[in-house]
């Protein structure tokens, strides 16, 4: 089950690094200036952040693997 969530987590959060919502940014005159930690100034997903995402993503399908695991040995 998590394994399909960390699917879907990844299926939304790589066009977004791409720069998904680059036309959206573009339509609204800029990025707001709180989202500019986030994605920049153009619209684009800061790498580190992406980064982040995608270890986070990764961790969290081999740790719940573990987890099942340890429970299926009990």
């Amino acid at each position: 089950m998590h394994l399909f969530w960390a699917f879907i987590y990844n299926a939304l959060l790589i066009p977004v690094a791409a720069g998904a919502l680059y036309p959206v940014f573009a339509a609204l005159g800029g990025v707001p200036g709180g989202l500019t930690f986030f994605f920049g100034d153009a619209g684009f997903l800061n790498p580190i952040l992406a980064a982040l995402a995608m270890a986070f993503s990764s961790v969290s399908v081999v740790s719940n693997s573990l987890r099942l695991r340890a429970a299926r040995l009990v």
